[in-house]
């Protein structure tokens, strides 16, 4: 199981450990989400299942705005949730902010450079994490795949 995003990129998957990961980093890089709306899809069923059970137009209605009102906007399930344009070019300015300290702190090979930082432990080995070639490749290619715009989370 993992996390497939799809939008105007095209496909990206993480898988769930993968996205936390990316999804801090981008945090520590202060990205601030703004929060995912629900699934259209999950939208359409839950108004086709009330409808199915004879509630009225206006129940519906009602029923929906409550449902949108409630929803928590979170990220770390795989719902059919979007991720709006604006949340994701703000998330790809934020790994791109990552992604040049991984280039400019470590080689390829994840060698310490000798550029000073005052980043914490914690950051410096999550940073660390992203040095090797195909972990820096990944996260310029999820940059991209932000920067197109707007996405769903499955």
């Amino acid at each position: 199981m993992g996390m497939d995003l799809y939008g105007k990129g095209g496909y990206f998957r993480f898988s769930n450990s993968g996205w936390a990961d990316v999804y801090q980093l981008a945090i520590e890089f202060s990205w601030q989400p703004s929060g995912t709306s629900p699934s259209l899809n999950g939208i359409r069923s839950y108004r086709y299942a009330l409808r199915r059970d004879g509630s009225s137009d206006l129940k519906v209605q009602q029923a929906i705005q409550s449902y949108r009102a409630q929803y928590d906007g979170g990220y770390h399930s795989n719902d059919g949730q979007v991720v709006s344009a604006r949340d994701a070019k703000q998330l790809a300015e934020s790994l791109s902010t990552a992604l040049a300290a991984v280039t400019t702190l470590f080689t390829v090979r994840g060698l310490r450079t000798k550029t000073r930082c005052d980043f914490t432990r914690k950051l410096l080995n999550e940073l660390k994490s992203y040095s090797d070639p195909d972990n820096r490749k990944m996260l310029a290619e999820f940059i991209s795949f932000c920067e197109a715009g707007r996405f769903a989370i499955h």
